[in-house]
């Protein structure tokens, strides 16, 4: 399988890191991996991949979760 991995260590702001630091945390202890989808995904993908600097800008996070049940 191919790793398609974008590596953005050390681009993003600091409160964005705490706030993913601590929602990893939560998903951590309960087993359920997670991932960030939406306007913020866009924006780190397009901001700290390709250097593109946005218009518009979201606060809000959106992420997605795996349950087997």
């Amino acid at each position: 399988m191919t790793d398609i991995s974008l590596d953005i260590s050390g681009k993003i702001d600091e409160p964005t890191v705490q706030a993913l630091a601590g929602l990893k945390e939560v998903a951590d202890a309960f087993g359920v991996p997670f991932f960030i989808i939406g306007a913020k995904a866009k924006e780190f993908v397009l901001k700290h991949v390709h250097g593109l600097e946005l218009r518009r800008s979201t606060m809000d996070m959106d992420f997605g979760v795996s349950l087997t049940s």
